[in-house]
């Protein structure tokens, strides 16, 4: 089976083509397939909507003819630092989300008791090789994580854990023959050992199964089911504040999600 090689990075900015005009600093999301150029078509955020990024600069107005190169706009993806026009007063350290023109306001909710963890299942019960994992932080940022069981592709290679940011990797153990033989036990075990990926998950057997099994590799997958406090899911968390502002219009720095 041939490779599949992400198109753009995490924090990469990615050209869109401004369906309606587009203000830079605010929130975009994808308004249908590309165009000609090659280009996703995008326009302001509404509130609570999940966002594609950040529009990096304005772009012309849509009476502007469909060929010009004046209503293409860069779009800061998540994974990087963004500038944000603001849509209210917002704290450093606040997550925030859409309003309706695509600004930068607070998500309600302070406390962390009424979020839902994001989690993933692999295995079969059945088999005695499920395992769920288990977001440590509740919350929608949550569904950033994902969890890969790797074949290796080698014989005799030992049981590893690696982690770049949120992506977990679990290079899986393997015999003389290059058959995998790590159970769903010593997989819980050596995400346990990690640091980095203890930090970001739990990991438990699912249901009955007893963790003796040995597992099968999974594609890298993520968490789903994350949801932030009294939203119920209905706003997405699109990042968190890093600067302070007093009211609508400001420009604030978001670490976007």
């Amino acid at each position: 089976m041939s490779e599949q090689i992400a198109r753009f990075k995490p924090g990469s900015n990615v050209p869109g083509f401004a369906d309606t005009a587009v203000v830079g600093g605010h929130f975009v999301k994808i308004l249908g397939d590309k165009t000609t150029h090659g280009d996703y078509r995008v326009g302001h955020c509404t509130a609570g909507a999940q966002a594609f990024g950040v529009a990096e600069y304005d772009s012309a107005a849509a009476t502007e003819p469909a060929t010009s190169v004046e209503r293409r706009v860069n779009v800061v993806r998540r994974g990087a630092v963004a500038r944000v026009v603001s849509g209210a007063a917002v704290t450093a350290g606040d997550i925030v989300k859409s309003d309706s023109t695509g600004r930068a306001v607070t998500l309600s909710g302070s406390s962390t008791a009424d979020a839902t963890a994001a989690a993933l299942d692999t295995g079969v019960v059945g088999s005695n090789n499920a395992l769920t994992y288990t977001a440590r932080d509740a919350g929608f940022a949550g569904n950033g994580i994902s969890v890969q069981l790797k074949d290796p592709a080698g014989n005799s290679q030992a049981l590893s854990v690696t982690v770049n940011g949120n992506d977990i990797v679990v290079n899986l153990e393997t015999n003389g023959g290059g058959a995998i033989t790590s159970t769903a036990t010593l997989v819980a075990a050596a995400i346990a050992a990690s640091a980095a990926a203890n930090s970001l998950v739990s990991v438990a057997n699912k249901g009955a199964s007893s963790g003796a099994g040995v597992v099968a590799a999974v594609a890298a997958t993520n968490l789903t089911g994350g949801t932030d406090p009294g939203e119920a899911g209905s706003a997405h968390a699109l990042g968190q504040a890093l600067m302070t502002c007093d009211g609508a219009d400001d420009i604030i720095e978001v670490d976007l999600f």
